[in-house]
């Protein structure tokens, strides 16, 4: 009939068209369903090994920033500055607070002075924070606070407790650094020779001094020093906590008080020492 257009339409005289039949979509949902059962637990473990190497690493830098610091920029780490291990916040092992903030009023930065009150060049204090993480220092990956253990004579460990974010006694998946059983010493010794060379020295004894930090205050030990006949070599060993790592300041007087020589020594975590001072 003129004037009416007729739809084309299929064999079975409906619309053509395409799509999915019920078979073929659940088809699809059953691969898709198992693509995500297979890839969900890879991407979570690929999580969990990229957030334990960022809790080793970050781990690795706290105890850097402790005990050694930055020698070629001046700083031996907490240990140097403080000539102590942080203390942890009371009734926690958490990691101790005061490495980003000088909550225990610790003396501030400053050089060192000498039992007269001359500056010896060394310098002692609270220097924090000592990471420019700052609050992010104090937790791991998981959100849980790292744990810091030490015995003054032995290892001291810092622990994450893992992706379970329970502590288990430094065992499940607790990581620890450095690695368990590891031992490092953040304390040295100092063996001091003085050479006495001079021809007519009086009297034959003489008294060393040496300096370090007491929780960030200046402080001394003493020790006595005998060099007779001329060419006889005194030796003195400092040894013990207060020998930290870090630089420390020695000075031998007379028995008047009087300053015969000076110098600075640096104390390597774990090591001795030896200075000489020659008397001419």
């Amino acid at each position: 009939m003129a004037g009416i257009t007729l739809k084309k339409r299929n064999k079975m005289g409906r619309r053509s068209h395409k799509g999915f039949t019920l078979i073929e979509t659940i088809a699809a949902l059953a691969i898709m369903i198992t693509l995500v059962a297979i890839a969900v637990p890879m991407a979570i473990k690929f999580m969990e090994t990229q957030e334990t190497k960022s809790a080793r690493t970050e781990m690795s830098h706290i105890f850097n920033d402790i005990f050694f610091g930055d020698p070629k920029n001046g700083t031996y780490g907490f240990v140097g500055d403080l000539g102590i291990y942080p203390e942890p916040n009371q009734g926690s092992n958490n990691l101790p607070e005061e490495l980003i903030k000088n909550v225990h009023n610790r003396p501030a930065y400053h050089t060192s002075k000498d039992a007269f009150g001359n500056p010896t060049g060394v310098k002692f204090g609270w220097n924090g924070p000592y990471s420019p993480d700052g609050e992010n220092l104090l937790k791991d990956p998981w959100g849980e606070y790292y744990l810091f253990k030490y015995d003054p004579y032995n290892a001291a460990i810092i622990i994450s407790k893992g992706p379970n974010r329970r502590y288990e006694g430094a065992s499940g998946d607790d990581l620890i650094y450095p690695i368990h059983g590891e031992e490092i010493h953040v304390y040295g010794s100092v063996l001091i020779e003085v050479r006495d060379e001079r021809s007519n020295h009086h009297p034959p004894t003489e008294t060393l001094l040496f300096y370090y930090s007491d929780k960030g205050k200046d402080a001394y030990k003493k020790a006595e020093c005998s060099c007779s006949p001329p060419g006889y070599i005194c030796s003195v060993l400092f040894d013990g906590t207060y020998v930290h790592h870090g630089l420390h300041f020695i000075e031998l007087l007379d028995n008047k008080g009087n300053i015969l020589s000076s110098t600075v020594a640096t104390v390597i975590h774990g090591q001795q020492t030896k200075v000489t001072l020659t008397l001419r």
